[in-house]
């Protein structure tokens, strides 16, 4: 359960954080 935590904070924050992916 701690990893798929990890890996929907990641995926939360890595679109939010990284503005070139929703550009693309």
């Amino acid at each position: 359960m701690k990893k798929i935590f990890t890996i929907d904070i990641h995926t939360h924050i890595l679109p939010k954080d990284i503005p070139n992916f929703n550009k693309q």
